[in-house]
């Protein structure tokens, strides 16, 4: 019973794992890393990631940087997400390619949505289907006598009134699947940015702490003299989403 509950426990963390990836990958009118993931680049007859042939960095906030190590490469990982569905034209200088990703439009917001939905009722559904699967084989089980009435019950991850309610509908019942829709991206629909205000309606200023100021030179050479500037916040909830998550999975009880 234990191997047929840990397979299936597997199964479904790597569904879940599939589903977080997917969700990853979508884009979402800002600079992401992960949109690459599944773009393979023909190195030397063997198809290869993007991110073992080169550095993938966020530049911007709707720029893409991917520096090669190997020069000779970067015609080869442009021609791999030009063919790709990323939907972006890679522009490079023969040394560094860069991805500009364009700000959402209402119709592209829509389409994220439903692309979305269409992922966790698949998930959904791959779910379902373990479960089921791992059900049957513990019934079987309980038939030729390895496993006992109480075992069975033990095994059984929901209540009676559930599965009544499932063998009525002919469904079964709908797994917990994460799902975050953040109000704000850090610009509007134009593309225009968007920073954080207080109550009064000011923008936020924080200290910059890259910022360096050469004040003069003294007699024993030139000093240099660290000085904090005042720089905006970027009004954008997407970064808040990782611990969300986390907190979610916790409530959950999932360990992977």
């Amino acid at each position: 019973m234990k191997e047929v509950l840990a397979k299936a426990e597997s199964k479904m963390g790597k569904t879940i794992a599939r589903l977080e990836s997917d969700y990853a990958a979508i884009r979402a009118g800002r600079a992401n890393p992960a949109v690459l993931d599944k773009v393979m680049v023909d190195y030397y007859g063997a198809p290869t990631p993007v991110n073992q042939l080169a550095a993938v960095s966020v530049a911007e906030a709707r720029v893409l940087t991917i520096q090669p190590w190997d020069g000779s490469v970067c015609r080869a990982i442009e021609r791999a997400i030009q063919t790709s569905d990323i939907g972006i034209n890679p522009q490079s200088d023969g040394k560094t390619i860069r991805l500009i990703f364009p700000p959402l439009t209402e119709e592209k917001r829509k389409d994220i949505v439903k692309d979305v939905s269409h992922m966790a009722e698949e998930a959904k559904i791959a779910l379902r289907s373990i479960r089921r699967d791992a059900m049957e084989k513990l019934k079987a089980m309980k038939k030729d006598g390895e496993l006992t009435e109480d075992d069975l019950k033990q095994a059984e991850k929901k209540t009676q009134e559930q599965r009544d309610a499932e063998e009525k509908s002919g469904k079964m019942a709908d797994y917990n699947i994460f799902m975050a829709m953040v109000e704000k991206v850090g610009h509007d629909k134009r593309g225009n940015p968007l920073f954080k205000r207080d109550k009064e309606g000011n923008e936020i200023l924080v200290p910059d702490t890259n910022s360096v100021l050469v004040l003069g030179e003294t007699g024993e050479g030139q000093r240099t003299v660290s000085h904090e500037q005042k720089v905006k916040v970027e009004d954008d909830q997407t970064p808040d989403v990782p611990a969300i998550f986390a907190e979610w999975k916790r409530q959950e009880g999932l360990g992977w």
